[in-house]
């Protein structure tokens, strides 16, 4: 059996390598780094490159590759120490859009993530740090035809600078915590929701509040 990588793995990882070794130099680093911040313009660059929707279906903006070809790009990406909301965007955010969502907000959110408009991420570890089923003490209560969201999330990759949350929040009552849980797609901007940079020396985290945070019946994304 062939382990290799295929001609244009090949190709898509010496690309990728040129491309962020030219872009992330020591001193663009540096000054990100400082003020945990990332590039616009080379955010923007790289979407032009198909790179945000690269895993994903051609139906929805993306170029229709395959996980291993996404897993070449992010190890180029942590060979060059690239600074970018990439992994939360395209893996943390789009994928459970990708995987459980339904074909409206496949239509809706895929599109924008593929083309770098919109940054996602995933808010799940609450403030005990941990993000066990069990654990999970953010609740979305259903009021009048929305969902009414109360809880706090630690440790949110880009939080900061996302424009929506995948957000975990516990919605039932059963033994099992597993079957407690949904994912919600929230704006981040929304009334209620407050966001804290958590200035740690590598990651940039952020601490999520939300305060009865309303989010519309189809802002559920899986139960």
């Amino acid at each position: 059996m062939d382990f290799g990588l295929t001609e244009e793995q090949e190709i898509l990882k010496k690309f990728a390598r040129d491309f962020l070794e030219e872009k992330f130099s020591r001193k663009t680093i540096k000054e990100l780094d400082r003020d945990f911040t990332y590039s616009s313009d080379i955010w923007t660059e790289m979407a032009s490159l198909g790179w945000m929707g690269l895993p994903f279906s051609d139906r929805y903006g993306g170029a229709g590759m395959t996980f291993l070809d996404l897993a070449i790009l992010l190890e180029e990406m942590g060979r060059t120490c690239a600074i970018s909301p990439y992994f939360s965007a395209v893996v943390l955010g789009g994928y459970p859009v990708y995987l459980f969502g339904s074909e409206a907000q496949k239509a809706e959110y895929l599109p924008q993530i593929s083309s770098g408009a919109k940054i996602f991420t995933l808010a799940c570890t609450e403030t005990a740090a941990s993000c066990e089923p069990g654990s999970i003490k953010t609740t979305a209560v259903s009021k009048k035809g929305n969902w009414e969201i109360n809880g706090s999330k630690l440790f949110v990759p880009d939080g900061h600078v996302a424009d929506y949350l995948i957000c975990v929040a516990k919605t039932g009552k059963d033994h099992d915590p597993r079957k407690n849980l949904t994912l919600f797609i929230v704006d981040a901007n929304a009334t209620g929701v407050t966001r804290s940079l958590m200035k740690t020396r590598t990651d940039r985290l952020a601490e999520i509040t939300f305060k009865d945070v309303k989010v519309p019946k189809q802002a559920c994304l899986a139960a």
